[in-house]
């Protein structure tokens, strides 16, 4: 038992515990280097000093974390991440200043200044927020978004990423990518003569069969030359392109306004902690 606030509470916390420790799907385990605090009247853990998480398959580091409960201690709600934000599921990764996760859901929103996600060969970046729904394995990317494979690069407002679970060693690999606004795509080529570039108001990338969409008063522009159409497809590895006439795109993306959650985490005075030399670790269960 621990007295705060004049109330004796119980923490489960164990001072100097070693940094390795097994976590089960159902488990959430907190280590943080300088300590963590049981903050009783706001309902929450406060945990600082390079924060590890580790839910199941996702982990997440950051130079403080809180994490909420509704009415039991050991069933963590939500989370806030602030500082520093690494989250890496398998071999995908995204990194920014601050998120907010869902631990059930494995719904992560991260938001901040340098957002990056990054997946095999595969990097976006975004300047509004970048998302990954664990529970439907997909990612979202808002705001001035570009992805980058390679030489080859598509800038759009908007991005939804389907991923494919690798069942042997649980990767994550990118399927496909839809992009909503201003689509632009550009096959990277060194001679700014011969670039490639296509454009369009929403787009389709398809990883298996390496190639790329973009439909609706689509452009294809090389030089000074330009070509108008409908739905201009780019194959990737064979560098042709060509209007597909009568081809279309899913309009019904599930990119919608409420997808674009910022994290509430602010910065600003903090209640002090009760530290230690030692590192922290707090085990906690997951609401089921």
């Amino acid at each position: 038992m621990r007295r705060f606030g004049g109330k004796e509470v119980l923490l489960g916390l164990w001072i100097g515990a070693s940094l390795c420790s097994v976590a089960t799907a159902d488990e959430l385990n907190i280590d943080a280097g300088s300590g963590i605090a049981w903050i009783v009247d706001q309902q929450h853990y406060l945990a600082t000093g390079r924060v590890r998480i580790i839910r199941g398959a996702l982990t997440t580091w950051s130079d403080r974390a809180r994490a909420y409960y509704a009415d039991d201690p050991e069933t963590i709600t939500r989370i806030e991440l602030e500082g520093n934000v690494r989250v890496l599921q398998g071999n995908l990764e995204i990194e920014g200043d601050f998120a907010n996760v869902l631990p059930e859901s494995e719904d992560v929103v991260v938001t901040g200044d340098a957002l990056r996600l990054q997946n095999n060969d595969i990097v976006i970046t975004a300047k509004e927020s970048l998302r990954y729904q664990g529970a439907t394995r997909r990612v979202y990317a808002f705001g001035n978004v570009l992805f980058v494979q390679k030489t080859n690069k598509i800038a759009a407002e908007n991005m939804e990423g389907i991923l494919e679970l690798n069942a042997e060693d649980g990767d994550l690999t990118l399927r496909e990518a839809y992009f909503t606004e201003n689509v632009r795509g550009d096959d990277g080529n060194s001679d700014p003569a011969q670039r490639l570039y296509i454009e369009g108001d929403r787009g389709l990338y398809q990883a298996v069969e390496q190639w790329v969409r973009v439909c609706g008063e689509s452009r294809i522009l090389r030089g000074d030359d330009v070509m108008l159409g409908e739905c201009a497809h780019y194959d990737l590895t064979s560098k042709n392109f060509q209007f597909l006439r009568g081809a279309t795109l899913a309009s019904a993306l599930p990119i919608v306004p409420e997808l674009r959650e910022e994290s509430s985490m602010q910065s600003g005075a903090q209640p002090s902690l009760q530290t230690t030399q030692k590192r922290t670790r707090l085990l906690l269960r997951t609401k089921k």
